[in-house]
C-alpha cells in the first residue's frame, strides 16, 4: 500500500510542475488555455476562472493543459496553431524545463535533509569497537592504516580494503591534534 501511495506522490511531483510549465508559458505568450487538469479519467472537481477550466480528476497518473488550436485548426488569433514558431517551441519546451528544475530542487532538498557524508564522526555507538579504541564524536578521520583519507567514501574503502581481520589503525584530527586509535 505504501508503494502505491509513494508512486502517486511521485507522479504528482513530476506531472504538476510539467503541466504548470506548459500552462504558464502558454499564458505568457498569449495562448488561450481552455482547461488545466490534474489527473486523468472521471472528473472530481472543476472550477471556471476566466477562460480556463481548472479540473481535478480521479486517477492521479497524468494531467494536461488543453490549449485552443493545439490538436485542430482554429481561427482564434490566440490559438496555439496561430502562434509564431518560437512561441510554440517555448510552450512545448516549458514542460521539460520544469522537469529538470524539479529534479534539481528534489536533489537539493534530499541532500539538505540527509546531509553530505563527511569523514567527521557524528556519533560513536556505545560499547562498540570504535568507542573501545577511543574514537569520539567530532573526530575527523584523516588516515586509515597510514593511507590519507579526505572523504567518507575513502574511509570506507580503506577499512574495506583491509582483509586481515586484525586491528585497523585510524588517525583522527581531534581539536587540531592528530591522534592514533587502533580498532
Amino acid at each position: 500500500m505504501l508503494t502505491a501511495i509513494l508512486t502517486i506522490i511521485l507522479f504528482c511531483i513530476m506531472i504538476i510542475p510539467h503541466e504548470l510549465g506548459h500552462f504558464v508559458v502558454a499564458k505568457l505568450v498569449g495562448v488561450q488555455v481552455n482547461e488545466f487538469s490534474m489527473g486523468m479519467g472521471p472528473l472530481l472537481f472543476q472550477k471556471q476562472k476566466g477562460e480556463t477550466l481548472y479540473s481535478v480528476r480521479l486517477l492521479p497518473i497524468g494531467g494536461y493543459c488543453a490549449m485552443e488550436g493545439e490538436n485542430e485548426e482554429s481561427g482564434n488569433p490566440r490559438a496555439f496553431n496561430n502562434k509564431k514558431v518560437w512561441q510554440k517551441i517555448a510552450v512545448l519546451l516549458a514542460g521539460a524545463v520544469m522537469n529538470v528544475i524539479t529534479a534539481l530542487l528534489v536533489m537539493i532538498i534530499a541532500v539538505t535533509v540527509s546531509g553530505i557524508p563527511t569523514n567527521t564522526l557524528d556519533s560513536v555507538v556505545k560499547n562498540s569497537p570504535a568507542e573501545a579504541a577511543g574514537l569520539r564524536a567530532g573526530d575527523r578521520v584523516v588516515a586509515v592504516n597510514e593511507v590519507k583519507t579526505s572523504g567518507w567514501m575513502e574511509v570506507v574503502q580503506e577499512i574495506d580494503r583491509d582483509k586481515s581481520g586484525k586491528e585497523i589503525r585510524i588517525t583522527v584530527d581531534r581539536d587540531g591534534k592528530k591522534q592514533n586509535c587502533t580498532v
